[in-house]
């Protein structure tokens, strides 16, 4: 049941692009690596 809930809660999840259980430490690591890049890039 978990395996099916966290593929259904993953797919909502990665559009938001956040994953499940990870909401609060997701954000961050993407502003720290993604968003850190990115500003690089720019």
């Amino acid at each position: 049941h978990r395996d099916r809930l966290i593929g259904a809660t993953d797919r909502q999840a990665e559009a938001d692009g956040v994953r499940p259980g990870r909401r609060a430490a997701v954000p961050s690591w993407d502003e720290i690596v993604f968003g850190t890049r990115r500003k690089k890039q720019e």
